[in-house]
C-alpha cells in the first residue's frame, strides 16, 4: 500500500535484566509489541499457536490485543531484553497491526536495520532522533508484513468508537447504532471479524490499557482499574487475574515479565 502519512500516536520504551530461568508469562497489549532479547532468549506464542525461539539477539512481534504467552531463557545465569510499545496509524486509518500481519520472530541479524535502530532508540538523547528511530522500526516492519484482509468499514467505525468510549459502559445497541446495523445483525458481523463477543472485545480492551499502564507508569492500582473501566480493586484484580494468571500487583512488580 502506498500510504501517505503515518502518524505515531503512541510509543513508550524500556528494558530489564532477569535471572529467573522458564519465567512464563501470559499477557496482552493495547499496543504493537516489538521487544528484543539482548541477551538470552525468548519462547514466543500468540492467540495459542506454538512458541517460537527468538534466539539471542533475536526480536519477536506482537499485535495489539494477542495474547502473548512468553518464557525467559537465559545466558550465564542473566537474561537484557529491551522493547518498543507503539502505535502507528497510516493516513489516520487503524493501527498498522490491525491492518498488517508481521513474522512472530525476527532473528538477530535477519534485519540490520532493525537492531540499529533499536541501538539508536535507547542511545540516542535527542527526541527527534528516537523519533526517527521509531520511524525506521515501522518501515521495517512494513517491508516484512502481509496486508491482512480489510475488516467492514461500519465495523472499523465500532473499532474506533471502543478505543475512544472503553472505560464507559457501552451497551451493544449502541455499537449497533455506530455500525448501522440490527442488534442482530451486529452481533454476527462483530464475532464474525473479531472472533470475540461485543462484551468480551470490550473486556479485553481494558484489561490490556490496563496492564500497559501497569507497567509504564507508577499510579495506584485502584486509579488505574477506575480510569479502565472497573468498579473497583477487586473486580478488576479478579478479571485480571482470570486473564493474565497473576493479580496486577504481581504483574507491575515483574514488570509483565518482559
Amino acid at each position: 500500500m502506498n500510504w501517505r502519512n503515518i502518524t505515531l500516536s503512541y510509543w513508550f520504551t524500556d528494558q530489564m535484566t532477569s535471572d529467573e530461568e522458564g519465567l512464563r508469562v501470559i499477557k496482552s497489549l493495547p499496543y504493537l509489541s516489538v521487544v528484543q532479547s539482548v541477551r538470552g532468549s525468548y519462547e514466543i506464542g500468540l492467540d495459542g499457536s506454538p512458541r517460537q525461539s527468538t534466539g539471542e539477539g533475536g526480536f519477536f512481534v506482537a499485535p495489539a490485543f494477542a495474547e502473548q504467552d512468553i518464557v525467559h531463557h537465559v545466558r550465564d545465569g542473566l537474561m537484557h531484553m529491551r522493547w518498543l510499545f507503539i502505535e502507528a496509524k497510516p493516513d489516520g486509518l487503524l493501527p498498522i497491526d490491525r491492518l498488517y500481519t508481521f513474522p512472530m520472530t525476527v532473528k538477530a541479524g535477519e534485519i540490520p536495520e532493525l537492531n540499529a535502530a533499536f541501538d539508536s532508540l535507547f542511545s540516542e538523547q535527542s527526541l527527534c532522533r528516537k523519533l526517527a528511530a521509531c520511524y525506521i522500526i515501522t518501515d521495517e516492519l512494513l517491508k516484512k508484513g502481509c496486508v491482512k484482509k480489510a475488516p467492514p468499514h461500519e465495523l472499523t467505525r465500532v473499532l474506533e468508537y471502543i478505543d475512544k468510549n472503553y472505560s464507559s459502559a457501552i451497551p451493544v445497541a449502541e455499537l449497533a447504532a455506530c455500525a448501522g446495523v440490527s442488534e442482530s445483525a451486529f452481533y454476527s458481523l462483530f464475532r464474525s471479524a473479531t472472533g470475540k463477543t461485543p462484551a468480551a472485545y470490550i473486556d479485553d480492551v481494558r484489561l490490556s490499557k490496563a496492564s500497559a499502564e501497569l507497567i509504564a507508569t507508577s499510579d495506584p492500582i485502584d486509579d488505574i482499574a477506575e480510569r479502565n473501566g472497573f468498579y473497583d480493586r477487586f473486580h478488576f484484580g479478579k478479571r485480571f487475574a482470570a486473564k493474565f494468571g497473576v493479580p496486577p500487583a504481581r504483574y507491575r512488580k515483574i514488570r509483565a515479565g518482559f
